[in-house]
């Protein structure tokens, strides 16, 4: 018995899938934000100082300070 839901993909469906996703990407890629060099270090340096106050704050309270998330 020959079953036709387990030959594959036509090359018909497969342009469809392509066409729809090339569309979406069409009209999502303009929409993203240009992120600059310099906003990079900016984000960067702004974890950076995060980073650095958690250690110091754990460091005060001499505690290891754990996220929920985790």
């Amino acid at each position: 018995m020959r079953f036709r839901s387990l030959r594959g993909f036509t090359l018909i469906e497969l342009v469809v899938v392509v066409l729809i996703l090339s569309v979406a990407f069409a009209l999502v890629l303009p929409r993203l934000p240009n992120v600059t060099g310099s906003e990079k270090r900016t984000e960067l340096r702004r974890l950076a100082l995060s980073a650095q106050s958690l250690h110091e704050h754990a460091a005060f309270k001499k505690k290891a300070l754990r996220s929920s998330m985790i």
